[in-house]
């Protein structure tokens, strides 16, 4: 099959990350709750700024934010 478009979706509007992100992450956090009684909502709030400070300390951010596709 020969390829004829290739879409970007950069910020989201054709395909919606952040379900899929959010259901990985309680599926990780229930593995964890099942395994070691970790509390599952304290480590989705871990986990959730953790990659916010992750994402902001990275090298990508504010070329992602001066072109408009990232919060």
């Amino acid at each position: 099959m020969k390829i004829e478009t290739v879409l970007f979706d950069l910020d989201e509007t054709l395909i919606e990350e952040e379900a899929s992100n959010d259901a990985s992450a309680l599926a990780a956090c229930a593995i964890a709750h099942r395994c070691h009684q970790v509390d599952v909502r304290a480590m989705l709030t871990a986990l959730r700024a953790r990659c916010r400070e992750l994402w902001r300390a990275g090298p990508a951010v504010q070329y992602c934010s001066d072109i408009g596709i990232s919060r």
